[in-house]
């Protein structure tokens, strides 16, 4: 990777295995348009990764809050209507509020994503094939190991058939 590519941060939205059967996500769902607000949940989840949860756009020093408009574009496949109540109805479950700047932002939104820079993504490749390697490196000393009982196991096998050929043999043969 190079030195550009390691200094960008990735993001990336996490959503806890019981976020779809949470008291709040049900009663989204139990609205008409319940599944478009759950998706449109996420859309703002990941529209807002760089900008810590707050609807808004950042241009140097200025915010910009984000309107009823503007989320609408970002949800693009939503109508006006649509991007309304279900704002509305984030707000009252405790999942969008208002911070200090009188912004709306994604209540507890450092839970929801995870970031790393491109050194650490390098980092994290080269601990993931040093530790496959060694991975590696113990199951071939345990194969090599089970192939070396496997071979001692056959060569008892093979004394114990010429011992029992010699048993079943007769005496007077074997004198011969």
């Amino acid at each position: 990777m190079n030195n550009e590519n390691k200094k960008k941060r990735y993001y990336w939205f996490k959503l806890k295995l019981s976020f779809l059967t949470s008291e709040k996500v049900d009663i989204l769902m139990s609205q008409k348009n319940g599944s478009s607000y759950i998706v449109i949940y996420q859309i703002l989840c990941l529209k807002t990764l760089n900008t810590e949860g707050e609807l808004a756009t950042h241009v140097n020093e200025i915010m910009i809050i984000w309107d009823d408009e503007k989320i609408q574009r970002e949800c693009k496949w939503f109508d006006s209507d649509t991007i309304r109540i279900a704002k509305g109805l984030f707000q009252e479950l405790g999942l969008l509020e208002r911070n200090t700047k009188g912004c709306l932002q994604i209540k507890d939104h450092q839970e929801l994503i995870g970031c790393e820079t491109g050194s650490a993504v390098d980092t994290r490749r080269a601990r993931e094939k040093e530790a496959e390697r060694k991975r590696l490196e113990v199951e071939k000393k345990r194969l090599i190991a089970e192939s070396k009982k496997i071979h001692e196991i056959e060569q008892k096998q093979k004394d114990l058939d010429e011992t029992i050929r010699i048993a079943k043999t007769p005496w007077l043969d074997k004198n011969d």
